[in-house]
């Protein structure tokens, strides 16, 4: 199911969507917003996306392509939390307009997640994309912290992947992570010596994958 300009949703659509008989077939949703001021018409309409979790048993898989408004309501919501975390195995964050960094994402996360107990957290898979350029974020530091957090959070987690979007023209190679992640995974081993046997990883100029 794919839902577009969520903005735009009105009571009369959602009603029909109430009405919708075959909800246990539901399996992935994806949420897309191109508005950057979405606070009060998709606060109005978070019932659409809490009926949706209450009525598929089997919805497993939410991909968001957003600005971090539309993030930030949906983790202020705590039933809608409870409900999604309790559900979903997969789960992708596109950040759209927002020149946000890997922690501006990393912490939307943490919150959604943070109204269910880490035992009930059955999360696999998390994508990241961050839209914010490298020089304003792209660090040893930042990375360490802010992987860590996800590897705290989300102990069923098997794969986690972070892409960031770039200028394929710039000329600037300071910031990419051919350069950074052998130097962020020999720092993140010394912490936490026990992921020495079970984490993999692999890195791009502009994007890390990380398997547990």
């Amino acid at each position: 199911m794919e839902i577009m300009e969520i903005d735009y949703i009105d009571d009369e659509l959602l009603e029909y969507l109430q009405l919708v008989p075959r909800w246990h077939c539901l399996r992935k949703i994806i949420l897309e917003s191109d508005y950057l001021d979405v606070t009060e018409k998709l606060g109005e309409n978070i019932p659409l996306l809490l009926h949706i979790a209450q009525c598929a048993p089997y919805f497993r898989e939410f991909y968001i392509e957003a600005n971090l408004n539309l993030g930030r309501i949906l983790s202020s919501n705590v039933q809608l939390g409870i409900l999604l975390m309790s559900q979903l195995e997969i789960f992708y964050f596109t950040a759209k307009d927002s020149n946000c960094s890997l922690g501006d994402l990393v912490e939307i996360v943490d919150i959604l997640f943070t109204h269910s107990s880490a035992s009930s957290i059955v999360l696999k898979q998390l994508t990241l994309n961050v839209d914010g350029h490298p020089s304003s974020w792209l660090t040893i530091d930042h990375l360490f912290v802010h992987i860590g957090k996800i590897l705290d959070r989300f102990p069923a987690l098997i794969h986690f992947t972070l892409y960031f979007q770039h200028d394929t023209e710039s000329q600037d190679n300071s910031y990419n992570l051919s350069k950074l992640a052998p130097e962020w995974y020999a720092r993140l081993l010394l912490s936490r010596p026990h992921l020495i046997d079970s984490l993999e990883y692999r890195y791009k100029t502009y994007s890390l994958d990380i398997w547990l």
